[in-house]
């Protein structure tokens, strides 16, 4: 699953893709808004709070500010990049990338894209959306709820909730919880192993490795 490339180093969460979603990406959008950082004087932000409603498009970069909120509303396009404890919240708005360190929180509601890369302890939360895309961390909380299709990579010691999805697609790297009505999970073994548990009814173990849980291989 390709979600970006990470903009400091081998990240870049740009590029749009030929015909909006390629096969296992996220829909991206060149974003040209004003990039704001947290702590500036810049009108969008007071402080470590940084607000975006009704803009074309915004790119917002935090920095290293810790905690820093960021809210995205009814914008084109939200572009975010925050660092641990911080917060995002995409509401009304067609595509919503978003990439923040440990224990950070990601709320998408009511947009076509949603797609996150977040460090360990990461909450993610994507509901009445076209598409559901994250690659999160250790010991992390994904739900996914009323979307079309829902894509998660996860550290060990992760949980992943789908809920009236179109698809669940995820992929543990380590144990896991799995909760879904029908969903394949993928387990790339490491070091401490992986299990894959499906809270809803027993699992089944596919020719090719993956796990179905209430659902055939």
């Amino acid at each position: 699953m390709e979600i970006w490339a990470r903009r400091r180093g081998d990240w870049n969460p740009r590029g749009a893709t030929e015909r909006g979603y390629q096969s296992r990406g996220l829909l991206s959008v060149l974003l040209s808004g004003l990039l704001v950082a947290c702590g500036t004087d810049d009108p969008y932000c007071d402080g470590p709070e940084c607000l975006c409603v009704d803009e074309p498009t915004c790119a917002i970069d935090c920095g290293d500010t810790p905690d820093c909120t960021i809210d995205c509303e009814s914008t084109d396009a939200c572009d975010t990049l925050c660092a641990d404890g911080c917060s995002v919240d995409c509401r009304g708005t067609p595509s919503c990338a978003s990439e923040c360190g440990r224990d950070c929180d990601v709320t998408c509601s009511s947009v076509d894209a949603c797609g996150t890369a977040c460090g360990d302890g990461c909450r993610y939360a994507c509901d009445n959306a076209s598409r559901c895309e994250v690659k999160a961390g250790a010991a992390s909380d994904v739900s996914c709820a009323s979307v079309g299709s829902c894509e998660a990579v996860v550290g060990p010691g992760s949980a992943v909730t789908c809920e009236n999805t179109g698809s669940c697609e995820v992929t543990c790297r380590g144990d896991c919880e799995v909760s879904c009505g029908g969903c394949l999970v993928r387990c790339e073994a490491l070091e401490e192993g992986c299990e894959v548990t499906c809270t809803q009814g027993a699992g089944m173990l596919c020719p090719d490795g993956s796990t179905a849980c209430n659902t055939s291989c």
